[in-house]
């Protein structure tokens, strides 16, 4: 039987804690949120001056991803206390 205070779970959470505290997980998360935001208006603004050269709605669709990553990683960052 293993002791009481040996659990992988604990264990790895807590190391990953002190590799990542939260305060860092936060400031990559709002780094990432905002580069999202210059995304979609660097592409709304392209789309203005010229909707005949603009990218293909890429920026929107790479936008959609980066608010995924963002959002997760606000959730990893709150949940990792």
């Amino acid at each position: 039987m293993q002791p009481a205070y040996y659990n992988p779970i604990i264990l790895h959470r807590q190391h990953w804690q002190q590799a990542w505290p939260t305060p860092l997980v936060a400031i990559i998360a709002i780094i990432q949120m905002l580069l999202t935001f210059s995304i979609v208006g660097f592409e709304t603004w392209s789309m203005v001056l010229n909707i005949r050269y603009s990218f293909l709605f890429i920026g929107y669709i790479t936008a959609f991803f980066f608010t995924i990553t963002w959002i997760s990683t606000f959730t990893v960052g709150k949940y990792s206390k």
